[in-house]
């Protein structure tokens, strides 16, 4: 990143209280890294991420991550429930609910989380377990918008998170898709947030699985306002401003018009950002 050519660098030394605190920055683009060290916390020790949606139309864009839940609904009792060919159990409350799931060959291989199918497979291994045609669970309570995922695909959620899920802007709920092995190089598990929607034109049913469709909204955010990156060697132009993240790109090719022209409106008017 060339802060120096800018003089974004000298900027911030010279005032280092001018370094984008206070100011909330929208990035409209691939979606940010909810996971990233470097884009976890403001200079100052806030949370940098203060939203986190997506702007894709759920059935018109094509967009995978929205996963649409048919008018029926299914009742739980004892913990347990029929969907998909599959027996669930461990659900932590009984009662009417409404289940989707989340398909991993639906998914680009050209995600940023996607590892590419072995054998010329469709869709991406989401949870890096090795295999490319698992799918998750989702069960929504639209009545308070809760949210419940299957994320390690075993068909139990009494080892998810019990409580449920919200929209991040509520309690910045962010789950995992599989799970780390400590010892690899790399990080197994995929951060996700969820995002219920009534579509208030046809009344369908969605959920958004909220997960990073490239790198390069994370690229971005960290040029703009990356905290200590490479171990604080350096930073972003504004370490210290926080960000909203709005993904209005899909997981096989391209950004929508619809979604980079909603989402931008949506961070003007309901995330009031500033730049």
């Amino acid at each position: 990143m060339p802060t120096r050519d800018t003089g974004a660098a000298q900027f911030v030394n010279q005032h280092p209280s001018w370094d984008g605190r206070g100011v909330t920055v929208g990035i409209v683009d691939l979606g940010v890294d909810l996971d990233h060290a470097s884009l976890n916390t403001t200079s100052t020790g806030q949370r940098k991420i203060v939203d986190w949606v997506t702007a894709t139309h759920p059935s018109q864009d094509g967009d995978p991550s929205w996963r649409f839940f048919t008018g029926a609904l299914t009742t739980i009792s004892g913990g347990t429930f029929t969907a998909f060919g599959r027996t669930y159990t461990g659900f932590p409350i009984d009662g009417q609910y409404r289940v989707a799931r989340m398909r991993e060959d639906l998914l680009g291989a050209t995600s940023e989380y996607g590892i590419a199918c072995s054998g010329g497979g469709t869709g991406s291994d989401l949870d890096r377990n090795g295999a490319c045609g698992d799918f998750f669970a989702i069960v929504w309570r639209p009545s308070d918008n809760t949210v419940w995922v299957d994320a390690d695909g075993d068909a139990s959620f009494a080892d998810e998170d019990t409580a449920g899920l919200k929209r991040y802007s509520v309690n910045h709920d962010v789950h995992y898709f599989g799970h780390d092995n400590p010892a690899t190089a790399v990080r197994e598990s995929v951060p996700f947030t969820v995002e219920p929607l009534t579509d208030p034109v046809d009344g369908l049913f969605w959920v958004n699985i909220g997960i990073v469709a490239g790198a390069h909204g994370s690229h971005v955010a960290g040029i703009t306002a990356g905290n200590s990156l490479f171990g604080g060697q350096m930073s972003g132009a504004a370490p210290g401003a926080k960000i909203v993240s709005v993904r209005a790109c899909l997981f096989t090719a391209g950004c929508t018009s619809h979604a980079l022209i909603e989402g931008m409106i949506w961070v003007v008017e309901t995330a009031d950002v500033d730049v």
